[in-house]
């Protein structure tokens, strides 16, 4: 609860904050952010109230079912001459498992009437009694099985060598358990034979059989064994594939890997993986902002996605039958398995479905369109991975995957796939097979990483690590629209529509995932799951929501690391976006002189109205500056010798938005000639500076 409550405390100091600080509180009121935090507070506060109303579950009622183990354990420990074990005389089932019970005892045991101690020697006199006296193969049998208890592998032998009925049950586990380690091949015959008995160790002895032909690698063996009367029912899943996948079975393998995948689904992970999948779809959709492709073609790539996991699992499959290659626990190696044994298969078959979109179709038009569809791609291959891992809804694991994981995968099959952005719609700088290449090892060193510092519980480096790795994406979608030839200013605003909708969507998730833990384990888990999460939860929703939802639109900017000055630029990535978004064309503002600027009383003496027509990147040296803005003026200004109409300006304070504040600061420089804003690199030095006014929105009136 002191999280929670923290957590409220320091978004209640925030917004007060906002609001002490903005000229116009009722525009900040109507923001995406203000209207988002509403929205989310309400809605977490009526899942509250509908998981109220669930019921609590009832506690699970242990009951007592009968064990034949317990009565042979309970007349094991009262039968202490043994005198029951000659009413099962011919049962060889019941003195095994009372000889297997006995033997497990502690030393010394407390009943009614004291302290009764293990006598192993007696237990033995009463089966060498019976050898005595004729009854060779149950004598033998319990002898036989006694000394293997007790690890004597050689006179276990030799009794048990004693029996000429090969054919009871459990003589040959116990003959195969003693060759084990010497002879594996007369060991396998004894095991093979004690699957004919109708013995209760059938499953165990499969078992054996299974750990002895994985290690070995022996897949005939395992074939023989997997097609052996009910022996199907010990193998896992990864192990019939592999078996079938050696034996050239591609249709049983095919019929196994949907079993992998499909079989343990539960209703409630369902539910959570379609939300989480539709929230990002949806976001990536809306990415699609200045030449929008039919929805189809994100199914097609979702469900591609989808496939892919079979592709993985393959890849898994043939590394486990022909490769003896695992972590190994040390730094280095884990690292190296990371990369190469989960983030390349893993990247080579989410981006294939992307690859064979890029060869076969024309829907790629635009650098944004690389980054959507191999994302939409890996959303897919995401989606059957939660299915696999909601098998259980507490825990905080639906937030936490679509919070990060789902956001893992599609940055790193979006950085495959900038590698073909760049070789494309750079000049051809780079070949595309080239670019490919690099691109494709950048994404499974990424996947890697992000996978070991899990693997490796460095919480602190994975973090700073994912923190990085969205920047890094957020500039490569940045750089994508601005790159695109269908620009077009008036489409920016659906860009920014995004933060409402992710802010909401995340929140959405978390609340779903708040009534689920309450409809199976009652409303005090699910509040005390929520309370342990929601100060994690929060941030990352406010982080997703400001960062994957600002973006800088410049038809001129084409670098790729955002506004930020690129001294600045690896620290700020950690605080707050890089990609500051000052997205002002189009706005009508008003240009006054500050009374503290004498320079300009007789240029300005009275407040001008006019529009933002452009942005416009100016050089200092090398460094460009693309917080420039083109004005074109309502009125002209009294210049002789520079343009009357047209102006440059730039926020002082690039924290301050000029769409929820009025009355900012702002450079302020006339134009000798507005053809020198068609040039590269223009200098900042060619146009006057005539220090800082005064702008705000102006609001046309309609006549």
């Amino acid at each position: 609860m002191f999280f929670i409550l923290l957590f409220l405390l320091l978004v209640g100091a925030y917004i007060y904050w906002k609001f002490s600080t903005t000229s116009d509180p009722k525009a900040l009121l109507k923001s995406p952010m203000s209207i988002a935090a509403i929205s989310s507070i309400t809605f977490l506060t009526i899942c509250y109230l509908l998981v109220e109303q669930l019921p609590t579950p009832k506690p699970i009622e242990v009951v007592s079912v009968y064990n034949p183990q317990d009565s042979v354990r309970d007349a094991v420990k009262h039968d202490l001459k043994f005198e029951g074990l000659n009413d099962y005389i011919n049962n060889l089932a019941y003195q095994h498992e009372f000889i297997t019970t006995y033997m497990a005892l502690p030393d010394y045991w407390e009943l009614s009437d004291g302290h009764h101690y293990k006598e192993v020697e007696k237990l033995q006199e009463w089966y060498t009694h019976q050898y005595s006296n004729g009854d060779t193969t149950l004598g033998a049998f319990g002898l036989g099985i006694i000394h293997f208890l007790e690890n004597d592998y050689d006179e276990s032998l030799n009794w048990l060598n004693k029996i000429s009925q090969t054919s009871i049950p459990y003589l040959n586990y116990y003959l195969g358990k003693i060759y084990e380690s010497e002879t594996p091949e007369q060991s396998d015959e004894y095991f093979w034979k004690e699957l004919e008995t109708s013995s209760s160790y059938f499953g165990k002895t499969v078992g054996l059989l299974i750990i002895k032909y994985t290690k070995s690698k022996n897949y005939t063996k395992l074939y023989d064994l997997l097609n052996y009367g009910s022996a199907s029912q010990y193998f896992s899943y990864s192990l019939r594939r592999q078996t079938y996948l050696y034996d050239l079975q591609p249709v049983q393998y095919f019929i196994w890997s949907l079993g992998t995948i499909f079989e343990p689904i539960k209703l409630m992970g369902l539910m959570a993986a379609l939300a989480i999948a539709a929230v990002w779809l949806i976001y990536l959709i809306r990415l699609d902002i200045f030449n929008p492709d039919k929805i189809v073609y994100f199914i097609l790539m979702l469900f591609s996605g989808m496939l892919s996991v079979l592709g993985v699992l393959l890849i898994i499959d043939m590394k486990n039958i022909f490769l003896n290659w695992e972590m190994d626990g040390s730094f280095f190696g884990d690292l190296f398995y990371a990369i190469f044994a989960i983030g390349v298969p893993e990247e080579l078959v989410k981006i294939f479905p992307f690859i064979l979109l890029a060869l076969f179709t024309k829907v790629l038009k635009e650098p944004i369109d690389y980054i959507i569809y191999a994302s939409a791609s890996a959303l897919g291959f995401a989606f059957v991975e939660n299915l696999l891992y909601f098998q259980d809804v507490a825990g905080g694991i639906i937030h936490g995957r679509a919070y990060m994981s789902v956001v893992g995968h599609m940055m790193a099959t979006s950085i495959a796939a900038y590698g073909l952005v760049i070789s494309r719609f750079k000049n051809n700088a780079y070949h595309p097979i080239l670019a490919f290449a690099v691109s494709f090892l950048a994404a499974s060193v990424v996947h890697g990483l992000y996978d070991f510092f899990l693997f490796q519980k460095l919480v602190l480096l994975f973090i700073l690590f994912f923190i990085f790795i969205v920047q890094v994406w957020i500039i490569m979608i940045n750089n994508s629209l601005n790159n695109s030839s269908f620009f077009d200013y008036k489409m920016v605003s659906k860009a920014e529509g995004s933060r409402l909708f992710l802010t909401l969507a995340l929140t959405f998730i978390l609340g779903i995932e708040y009534i689920m833990v309450g409809w199976d384990y009652g409303p005090t888990e699910a509040h005390d799951a929520l309370v342990g999460s929601i100060s994690s939860a929060g941030l990352l929703i406010v982080f997703f929501g400001s960062n994957l939802s600002t973006f800088n639109f410049s038809s001129r900017e084409k670098r790729g690391y955002g506004t930020l000055p690129q001294s600045k630029l690896l620290t700020s990535w950690f605080l707050l976006n890089s990609i500051k978004a000052h997205n002002y064309v189009g706005i009508h503002i008003y240009i006054e002189n500050d009374p503290y600027n004498p320079a300009l009383t007789d240029l300005l003496a009275e407040p001008v109205s006019g529009i933002i027509i452009d942005r416009v990147i100016l050089y200092k040296e090398n460094d460009p500056d693309p917080h420039w803005f083109l004005v074109k003026l309502d009125s002209e200004l009294p210049l002789a010798d520079r343009e009357s109409s047209y102006v440059l300006i730039k926020l002082r304070y690039q924290n301050e938005s000029l769409k929820y504040e009025d009355d900012l600061y702002s450079y302020f420089r006339t134009i000798p000639n507005l053809q020198l804003l068609q040039n590269k690199n223009v200098s900042k030095n060619l146009f006057d500076s005539h220090g800082w006014i005064k702008i705000g929105k102006f609001a046309p009136v309609n006549t």
